[in-house]
């Protein structure tokens, strides 16, 4: 596992995790340690994405902790990352590069952490399965395959603020900043895009590693981008 690969708040994740399983004396990470740790760390992504699936965040939360009071205690033994933490690094690894992104966010962690098996009590879950308006699905008794339908206006700007996101994490790299170097990010030449930033200033800040956001000029590496056929000039400046 490459940290260069993570954005700072998935790092952020894997080591409130590993913190977690020392305080449990967990001799292993485990993908529940990791699942509880992006609960924890993450007030924006998680539980979106999460709500999105009919989940409640609270709910799952307390199943977890309860697993891990379940889980075998170790005191004295050095912690690391148990199979089911490592295979689903793996999975949101492939997850992510098969979204064509660079970097290993939340969302790949989430799904990686979901594509491996977590083992929680019959009375820790309630399943119900109901056809919801907007949504069109097909199943067997196995698997089920969802796709919603609705293209709202707030998922085509958190799409957009997704690749921002994205495209940031990348300039970061290449104008070889440090992971916990503070910038300024910058953007011009759409007004659209820096309509979305200044809305969702607060999360691209936390994301990013940012201090502020600039819009209508560009100062430090700047790069030009098309994104989704939007033009803008991004820049990124160290502190």
């Amino acid at each position: 596992m490459n940290p260069n690969n993570l954005t700072i708040k998935t790092q952020e994740v894997i080591g409130n995790a590993q913190m977690l399983a020392a305080r449990n004396q967990n001799q292993q990470v485990d993908s529940l340690h990791i699942l509880k740790a992006m609960l924890d760390t993450d007030d924006n992504v998680i539980p979106f994405l999460l709500k999105k699936q009919s989940c409640n965040p609270q709910t799952l939360k307390a199943a977890v902790e309860r697993e891990i009071n379940r889980l075998p205690k170790s005191s004295g033994n050095e912690i690391y990352l148990g199979g089911t933490t490592q295979t689903a690094m793996q999975k949101a690894a492939m997850f992510c590069d098969a979204s064509g992104d660079e970097y290993m966010a939340l969302e790949h962690l989430l799904y990686g952490v979901f594509g491996t098996e977590v083992v929680l009590g019959k009375d820790d879950l309630l399943i119900e399965m109901t056809s919801k308006e907007g949504f069109v699905e097909q199943g067997d008794n196995k698997v089920t395959v969802v796709l919603d339908t609705n293209l709202t206006p707030e998922l085509i700007e958190e799409g957009f603020v997704r690749e921002l996101i994205s495209k940031i994490q990348t300039m970061r790299k290449e104008a070889g900043f440090e992971v916990m170097d503070k910038i300024t990010v910058y953007a011009k030449d759409n007004d659209r895009l820096a309509q979305y930033l200044g809305s969702n200033r607060d999360f691209v800040l936390k994301e990013v590693m940012a201090d502020d956001i600039v819009t209508g000029s560009a100062d430090g590496y700047t790069k030009e981008w098309d994104i989704n056929g939007e033009h803008v000039t991004l820049g990124v400046k160290r502190d």
